[in-house]
């Protein structure tokens, strides 16, 4: 499921570093060698442990791929999915199934 973590809390202040995978903008690879090295990337990120956000584009794939793929990897804490369509509405996120719930969750 896409859900993983607690859900984020109003008035609540959360902290990590953002990174911007450079080859995987959209999160959404099906290669093993391109997940391995977004990894090594991270790790250059990787202060004492501190959480990562990753900022990743909308598309390629459902927002279930992108959270599950996140959970691979180290010390990901958040995933933020930005359009770059200008819209005059947001399009919400959803799931390929009943299991799954997407929205703001703190891991």
């Amino acid at each position: 499921a896409a859900l993983f973590g607690m859900k984020f809390l109003p008035k609540r202040e959360y902290k990590a570093k953002l990174v911007v995978p450079k080859r995987t903008p959209y999160l959404c690879t099906t290669k093993r060698s391109h997940l391995l090295h977004l990894a090594h990337e991270l790790r250059k990120h990787d202060d004492n442990d501190e959480a990562l956000a990753l900022l990743v584009q909308r598309g390629g794939c459902t927002f279930e791929r992108k959270a599950k793929l996140g959970t691979l990897l180290p010390n990901v804490k958040y995933i933020i999915v930005y359009d770059d369509v200008k819209s005059a509405y947001l399009l919400p996120m959803a799931g390929s199934n009943a299991d799954v719930s997407v929205g703001m969750f703190d891991r």
